[in-house]
């Protein structure tokens, strides 16, 4: 059974549809970027997990509004920062 996507409603009520977090990071990704720093790999993810119409509601999003999609985006995957 594949995990489900993950939608997170932005203030302005924009949806953004992104893969389950796990689903998102492949060991090649985590290959390819284990030596980026924490910032550069979580936009590295975004960039290459959401489609245009998602990646166009991120942009829109402000610094506060991105690090809770970032939050709620691992909290649906069952995990946290730093696991």
């Amino acid at each position: 059974m594949a995990n489900e996507n993950f939608v997170y409603t932005t203030p302005k009520g924009d949806e953004i549809v992104a893969p389950h977090f796990e689903d998102a990071m492949s060991a090649g990704f985590v290959r390819k970027h284990r030596n980026d720093k924490v910032e550069e790999q979580m936009f590295a993810l975004v960039e290459e997990a959401l489609n245009e119409e998602s990646l166009e509601a991120f942009d829109k999003l402000r610094p506060s509004e991105m690090e809770d999609f970032y939050t709620k985006w691992q909290e649906h995957a069952g995990i946290t920062a730093g696991e």
